[in-house]
Formats: structure tokens, C-alpha cells, sequence
């Protein structure tokens, strides 16, 4: 029992603390996103350092003790802990706001308490310092805290967890909720799409199917089919057209990676139940689009997919204007940025009168990440984001560099790469990876990559044989 929790508990604790943000973006302010994922990284932290997996004759003491020891000498966690301080920074500097001065009879931006230090939008860091801190507990755990089976239980507890929101996210929309009705419009005004991060969660789902399999899991297919079909779904409410496209792309390659290691590492049943299952996941999305999602909502996906009209209009434009008041912005703030959230204040103190003709006044940021980083958290904070994915990457290379074994598990190697290059691919276009939930879900990914690779080992050499 105990290997069991062991295994699967801190798995499904870390797949919870991912994916949580989709449970409530259709219902909650930002605000209290950010304090369930702080509450939520407390508990799954916890967890990590009571309950790591075990290897082979490691009793639970042992376990724990190897848990702290590699995660104090992994640069990765000083780089994490070190970007979580500048987050709490920017969040408890929060001063940023629009100000009238009555006197002159003019708008100003007043500055945040100390302007020679990051800042912040009044009440919007919260949610990147509650990010940063998840983040570091999430990678630290998959790197540290999970064995193989356990990273193919976290990517099948976050591809069904995100099943689950998806399925609430989409009856949300049905009903009418606010939230989730604005989050349906692909307008561009704000950037941020959740159906990038049910796509990644789709994937994961399909890659824990081909773990499950060559584990020999039973008895689990119809919450594989749901976790796969349910995501899918909520990629196609919640993404644009053209990122719809990116993400069908991605998907077919994870989907076809994970199908012919499938077919090299087990039976041929196991192939068969694979297929059978994302045939039932094909019907799982089409169910829950016909059934949930508005009419209208269906046609417009589909007529700018099969016209291959992807943007909307004046969108080219749109992008070229935003971004050079955002590049504008970075240069005037080069090292630690304008402040977090603080883009919309920009917009409207540097737009001209052409822009306002294409440019909606609720702007909330650049139609694109790279610029959007620049300007609003400077050299300082585009490097608190690159490093880590560079030490991840970093590892990754350092696991190519030695001799595969038949153990590891290709699909997760294959996936974190994927969907690094579609966060890349969807950067040029939107702002969806710069989400809580999607650093989060992407570190994650990474960090089962670089753990999904296992070396071979050496026979020690026997006495006599040697030479």
C-alpha cells in the first residue's frame, strides 16, 4: 500500500496543482486563481517530500533523503527559487496605475512604490508569483520525486483532469457564463487562449495511453479515451483557428511517434487497444462539441478552417502597430520592463489615431509573446523565463549525449520537444504560453522529457574477466 501512494498519490497531487487554473478560468478572477495554486503548491510540495517513489531496496527514509540531496544540487531549483523571489517582487510592488492630477487636468501613470525596482499592475503579479513557486515544485517532483510509471500516471492525471475542466469549462459556455463565453471569442483583444493548454493536455493523454500500454495497465481505457477526447474538445472551444491547426499538426506527430514506439516495445493487442481507444476519444470531442457547444460557435471554427481563413480582420496590422508600441516600451524600460500587466496603460498613452481605427481601447497586450515579455518584464525577467527551459534543455542534451537504454520512454521525450516547438510556433501569434497554466504544464513536460531517457547501465566487470 504504502509503495502505492508512494507512486501514484504525489503524481496525481502534481497533475492537480497543473491543471488546476482550467478548473476556474471560466469562473474566477485571476486574483483567486492565484491563491488556489499558492494553497495547492504548499499541499503538493508536502507531498513530494513525504511520499517520493521508491527504487529498487530504497526504504521511504532513503527516498526522502535522495529527494532533498538531488534537489539542493540542482542548479535548476536555485535558478527556480531565484526567479520566485523576483516574481514576489513584482507582485508586492504593485503600485502601477492610471492617476488623474486635477491641477494640470491631465492623465498620468503613476509609478509603482519603489520605481527603480520590478513592478507590477495594481493586484495583477499575484498570479505570476504563485506560478513561479508551482512551477518549482512541479519540475523539482517530476525530476526528483517520480519513477516511470509514476510520469506515465502524472500525464494520464493531467490529461483527465483536464478532461474534466474541459467538460465544466464547455458546459460553462452552454449556460451562459460570462467568463467562459469571453474566453470562446477569438478577437485577439486578449491574446490568451486556454485551448492551447487542452491541447498539450490531449497529447499527454495519448503519450500515457502508449505507457499504459507497454506497462500493461488494464481496465483504464475509457478515462484514457475521455482525458484524450474531452481535451480535445476544449482546444477546439477555446483556441483560434490557426492555432487550431498548429495544435492538429503537433498532435499527429505525437500521436504517430507514440503509435510506432508502441508497436516496437509491445504485442500487437496492445496496438489494436491503442487505435480502439482514440477512435473512442475521436467520439468523446465530436459528442461534447455537438452537444455543448453553440451553433454559431461551430460554424465560424469550421468556415475559417476549411477557407483557411485563420485571422481575423485587420489582424496583420493590429500585430505590426501593437508590437512596435510594445518594442517601443521595452526600450524606454530595457532591464526589468514597464511592469507586469501594464501593456494596456501603454497602449492607450502611446497609441495614435490610426490605431484606434483597428485597435480595440481593452487591449490587454501585444498579439504576440516575444515583444509582450520584452515590454513588460525587460532583459531581467526574459531571463528569469529562459533559464529554466535552458537548464531543462541543458539536461536533455546531457541524456542524448550517453547511450540510450530500451527502458526509456520515447513518447514523453518526444512530447516535451513538440510542445516546446508549438509554444514556440504559437508565440509568433498569441500570448497563450505566457499562462500560469501553460509555464506550468510545459516545465512539467520538459522536466518528463529529460527524466524519460533513461542511460545503460554498465555491468560492473567480474573478477578474471576483465581483459
Amino acid at each position: 500500500m504504502q509503495k502505492i501512494v508512494s507512486k501514484y498519490a504525489v503524481a496525481a497531487h502534481l497533475a492537480l496543482l497543473t491543471v488546476s487554473p482550467l478548473f476556474l478560468f471560466p469562473f474566477c478572477s485571476s486574483s483567486v486563481i492565484g491563491m488556489v495554486i499558492l494553497n495547492l503548491t504548499c499541499l503538493a510540495a508536502l507531498w513530494v517530500l513525504m511520499e517520493p517513489s521508491r527504487r529498487r531496496h530504497e526504504m521511504l527514509h532513503d527516498a526522502r533523503y535522495r529527494l532533498v540531496d538531488d534537489t539542493l544540487k540542482d542548479p535548476l531549483f536555485w535558478v527556480l527559487v531565484l526567479a520566485s523571489l523576483l516574481a514576489c517582487a513584482r507582485w508586492l510592488n504593485g503600485g502601477i496605475a492610471m492617476a488623474y492630477d486635477a491641477e494640470n487636468r491631465v492623465w498620468f501613470v503613476r509609478e509603482a512604490f519603489a520605481s527603480w525596482f520590478p513592478g507590477s499592475m495594481k493586484d495583477c503579479g499575484k498570479m505570476e508569483f504563485a506560478a513561479v513557486p508551482a512551477v518549482c515544485v512541479i519540475v523539482m517532483g517530476v525530476r526528483h520525486a517520480l519513477g516511470k510509471s509514476a510520469r506515465v500516471s502524472f500525464l494520464f492525471m493531467c490529461s483527465l483532469l483536464g478532461a474534466l475542466a474541459a467538460i465544466a469549462a464547455a458546459m460553462a459556455v452552454k449556460c451562459g457564463a460570462v467568463n467562459a463565453l469571453s474566453a470562446t471569442k477569438i478577437d485577439y483583444i486578449k491574446p490568451s487562449f486556454a485551448g492551447s493548454i487542452f491541447a498539450v493536455l490531449s497529447m499527454c493523454g495519448v503519450v500515457s495511453l502508449s505507457g499504459a500500454a507497454n506497462l500493461e495497465w488494464r481496465r483504464l481505457g475509457i478515462l484514457f479515451s475521455l482525458g484524450i477526447g474531452a481535451t480535445a474538445a476544449g482546444a477546439f472551444f477555446f483556441s483560434p483557428p490557426a492555432a487550431l491547426v498548429a495544435q492538429v499538426a503537433a498532435f499527429s506527430i505525437v500521436f504517430i511517434f507514440s503509435l510506432v514506439w508502441t508497436s516496437l516495445n509491445t504485442h500487437g493487442a496492445a496496438i489494436a487497444k491503442v487505435l480502439v481507444f482514440t477512435a473512442i476519444a475521436a467520439v468523446f470531442a465530436v459528442a461534447i462539441v455537438a452537444f455543448l457547444a453553440p451553433d454559431e460557435l461551430v460554424a465560424a471554427r469550421l468556415d475559417a478552417i476549411q477557407s483557411f481563413d485563420l485571422f481575423p480582420k485587420n489582424f496583420v496590422p493590429r500585430r505590426d502597430m501593437l508590437n512596435s508600441i510594445a518594442q517601443r516600451t521595452w526600450l524606454a524600460h530595457p532591464w526589468l520592463g514597464s511592469g507586469i500587466s501594464t501593456f494596456p496603460l501603454d497602449v492607450r498613452f502611446d497609441g495614435t489615431e490610426g490605431l484606434w481605427s483597428i485597435v480595440s481601447s481593452r487591449q490587454t497586450s501585444a498579439i504576440g509573446a516575444w515583444w509582450t515579455i520584452l515590454a513588460e518584464r525587460g532583459i531581467i525577467g526574459a531571463l528569469m523565463l529562459a533559464l529554466p527551459l535552458a537548464f531543462l534543455l541543458v539536461y536533455i542534451a546531457m541524456r542524448l549525449g550517453g547511450i540510450i537504454s530500451h527502458k526509456s520512454f520515447l513518447p514523453g521525450f518526444a512530447l516535451g520537444l513538440i510542445v516546446l516547438a508549438l509554444a514556440i510556433c504559437e508565440s509568433f501569434i498569441d500570448c497563450s504560453f505566457l499562462r500560469p497554466d501553460a509555464l506550468m504544464l510545459v516545465a512539467a513536460l520538459l522536466a518528463v522529457a529529460a527524466s524519460s531517457l533513461a542511460k545503460e547501465r554498465k555491468d560492473p566487470v567480474q573478477p578474471g574477466k576483465g581483459d
